[in-house]
């Protein structure tokens, strides 16, 4: 889905971390928004708690990356298409599917980025510890939306 460019740059590899965050945060919203049918209410109010967790998120990546590495790219067409592809209509229609999916890449991505700033000697003590806290809020994200499929 989202391939780092060879020999991206840490700017470039946290911008596009920073996207995908963004992304997910649309996703999360959109399910909200349009969450409907018998068990609306409960999944109208977890994709409110997985947006709000990820608004906030954004935004720490956002001036990490600023802090960090003084800049940050705008990665517009990469938000467009990972928010293209877990539209609940690729998923047989179903919200939760669609973000667990959306979630499981991004942990993915995250694994992938990390990997990589470590290899350029361009992770902080500060950098890391950030990346590992939002991944680690992001596997509970991903319990939670497995949970409300078993329901």
């Amino acid at each position: 889905m989202i391939k780092l460019a060879q020999n991206p740059s840490p700017v470039e590899i946290m911008s596009l971390y920073v996207a995908f965050l963004r992304a997910i945060y649309q996703i999360f919203q959109d399910a909200h928004w349009k969450s409907k049918g018998p068990e609306f209410y409960s999944k109208h109010l977890l994709f409110q708690r997985l947006y709000e967790q990820t608004q906030e998120t954004v935004d720490d990546a956002a001036e990490k990356t600023i802090g960090v590495f003084g800049e940050l790219k705008d990665y517009h067409d990469v938000i467009k298409d990972v928010c293209d592809k877990f539209e609940p209509e690729n998923h047989d229609g179903d919200f939760v599917m669609a973000c667990l999916k959306a979630e499981e890449m991004f942990l993915a991505f995250s694994q992938q980025i990390y990997n990589s700033l470590k290899e350029m000697d361009a992770m902080t003590l500060g950098l890391d510890d950030f990346i590992m806290s939002v991944a680690s809020k992001h596997e509970v994200h991903v319990y939670l939306l497995k949970q409300s499929l078993s329901q």
